[in-house]
């Protein structure tokens, strides 16, 4: 049932480009296609414009209709990153080394479930890199209109100053965990300011980040 569900979407997705056009061009016909069986049955001018303006007020509804549900039932192009978190935390024992934990949020836009698979997940600061960043592959699932957080590897030996950075996530995801159809890529700036008190202990940390460039397909 899953499968026919998906088959079914993605089919409705590839055209979803021309529901302006066909959203008037069909209530157009049915209008016109109406008006001329009417005119044939002989009937007067006032109902043949009644007739025919309830066929295209009645097409155009079912076409919104059903632009509506493609919409909302179908999840490609429905991920979408949202917000960066960064934790700068003293490395276990020392005293001054400096280490930063960093997540983005990924939220599901769609009203379906979607499976997904992390094949790239790269996070620099100031040119740092974490040491032996490796990446969980597990296929998992954000359930419909919920959000999951992803993790990146801890940078080590970072300084407490405003660190500019570059961002880069590749994803697998589908409807199915057996048929992960669609990859999400997308690469940011994130931007980290640490706080530290007067002891030189992470007090607070200000994380944004811009998106720079980012693709379904």
């Amino acid at each position: 049932m899953s499968n026919l569900l998906n088959d079914i979407s993605n089919a409705i997705q590839t055209f979803e480009s021309g529901w302006v056009i066909f959203g008037f061009l069909f209530p157009a016909a049915a209008a016109a296609t109406t008006a001329w069986l009417a005119r044939r049955s002989k009937e007067p001018w006032h109902l043949v414009l009644f007739y025919s303006a309830g066929a295209f007020a009645f097409a155009a509804v079912s076409i919104t209709n059903l632009s509506t549900w493609t919409r909302e039932n179908t999840i490609f192009g429905k991920l979408k990153p949202d917000s960066f978190m960064a934790m700068v935390v003293k490395v276990a024992g020392s005293k001054d080394e400096l280490a930063a934990n960093c997540s983005m949020e990924l939220q599901n836009k769609s009203m379906r479930d979607v499976f997904y698979q992390l094949e790239e997940a790269e996070l620099s600061l100031n040119g740092r890199t974490a040491a032996g960043n490796t990446i969980d592959r597990s296929i998992l699932m954000i359930q419909a209109q919920s959000s999951v957080r992803i993790s990146f590897a801890t940078i080590r030996d970072i300084k407490a100053e405003p660190m500019t950075g570059r961002l880069k996530l590749k994803i697998r995801y589908g409807g199915d965990k057996d048929a992960l159809s669609y990859q999400f890529e997308l690469e940011a700036e994130p931007q980290v300011s640490p706080a530290l008190n007067d002891k030189g202990e992470p007090l607070a940390v200000m994380a944004t980040f811009a998106i720079k460039d980012m693709k379904n397909f």
